[in-house]
């Protein structure tokens, strides 16, 4: 079984992907 710190590690990387993604699309809507 998986340790509670990977999964909330995979979460924050995921969370920190999402947010860089969505950042990259409201820039370039913007520009």
């Amino acid at each position: 079984m998986r340790r509670t710190g990977d999964r909330i590690a995979q979460w924050v990387a995921f969370a920190v992907l999402a947010a860089g993604v969505v950042t990259l699309v409201v820039l370039g809507l913007s520009l």
